[in-house]
């Protein structure tokens, strides 16, 4: 199961937060001083009037009045740069906040996962295969991540200035959308000879091979104009209890590391299933009306013996199983449908074995 960090958020993550709320008030402030300033030109008035009025009077008399003035108008000037230097320097903590909190943050959490992941290993056995997306990837993803982050901030401070629920708002959407690209950035998933671990920004997940009931495995290719752009890959795992490990990536090439991990699987949740076939129980293929028996495949209300000569075709991600002499198929289902791969190599193996039962009594002749 994930391990969520909740204890220990680093300190600069907080002053982030903080800094979101102080900077409203902050930006008020210097506001409301900036209209107390405006309000000041009847006491400037007042003081020129003065001025001129003792105009004939000697330079002795007039001068405390104009030093005051002109005293009375520094402190003001510099009570407004302490502002503003306030301001600016906490935007600049914002802005410097923001990636060193979560370089700090991911560093540490990196080297503390790294350690969790390594006493798995005597459980787990040896790697076989680790996926995870590739540098230019990863190095796009946490630009992009930290600059919602930083979207986040700029529309917090000016939704607080309005009312604290529209900044609440401003700061939620952005943010829950960078730390999704951050979790996509770190997503890594390591196979193991008798078991499979889930790693990503949020912590570990792991699944023991007996553990994983459920596979999923979607790949849809995309086109623009007519020319073939990428695919795009989803492998899932998913236990009878608990949360399932989940990984993606987008791919310009025929990913055969992503075959060999999805053949992997579904041969690790097919052979159990097998036994319990041929000790004459009966497994359902997916979430379809389909059946497996020890001797046939059942489909609804047909039964089909495995030695009828069925023939199965792929088209578009479409699977479809005819019948020999037959040209309308008895079962249609999706590739991306959970557990087809299983049932897939299930099928497989028991049409190769009902051949083979066909070819012992020719050989016996």
């Amino acid at each position: 199961m994930f391990r969520r960090p909740v204890r220990r958020l680093p300190s600069v993550l907080l002053a982030t937060v903080g800094v979101v709320l102080l900077a409203p008030m902050l930006l008020q402030a210097n506001a409301a001083y900036a209209s107390g300033l405006a309000e000041r030109p009847t006491s400037e008035r007042e003081i020129e009037r003065t001025a001129n009025r003792d105009e004939r009077e000697p330079s002795v008399q007039r001068a405390p009045a104009l030093a005051s003035a002109a005293e009375n108008k520094a402190s003001r000037q510099a009570t407004q740069m302490m502002v503003m230097l306030i301001v600016l320097g906490t935007v600049v903590l914002v802005i410097l906040s923001v990636p060193v909190g979560f370089i700090v943050w991911y560093r540490r959490r990196s080297r503390r996962l790294t350690s969790q992941w390594e006493a798995m290993g005597a459980e787990l056995g040896p790697v076989l295969l680790q996926k995870r997306l590739s540098k230019g990837t990863r190095v796009i993803y946490w630009i992009f991540g930290v600059f919602c982050l930083y979207v986040g901030i700029g529309a917090g401070i000016a939704g607080f200035s309005e009312a604290w629920f529209v900044g609440l708002a401003s700061v939620a959407v952005p943010w829950a959308f960078g730390i999704y690209i951050l979790h996509r950035a770190t997503n890594t998933i390591l196979v193991h000879k008798y078991g499979v671990v889930g790693r990503s920004l949020l912590g570990l997940r792991k699944l023991l091979h007996s553990e994983i009931s459920r596979l999923t495995y979607v790949a849809i290719r995309h086109y623009r104009d007519d020319t073939y752009a990428g695919t795009e890959l989803l492998i899932r795992f998913t236990p009878e209890v608990g949360k399932p490990i989940t990984y993606a990536q987008y791919s310009r090439e025929n990913d055969q590391e992503m075959d060999a991990l999805r053949d992997h699987i579904a041969w690790q949740i097919a052979e159990p299933l097998l036994e319990r076939v041929r000790r004459g129980q009966q497994v359902s293929w997916g979430a379809f009306d389909a059946v497996f028996t020890r001797d046939a495949l059942r489909v609804g209300d047909r039964t089909v013996p495995y030695s009828a000569g069925l023939r199965s075709r792929i088209e578009q991600g479409i699977f479809s199983l005819y019948v020999s002499g037959e040209n309308n198929p008895i079962l249609t289902m999706g590739c991306d449908a959970e557990n087809f791969y299983p049932g897939l190599m299930m099928l497989g193996t028991l049409l190769e074995g009902a051949k083979a039962a066909r070819r012992e009594p020719s050989v016996a002749s």
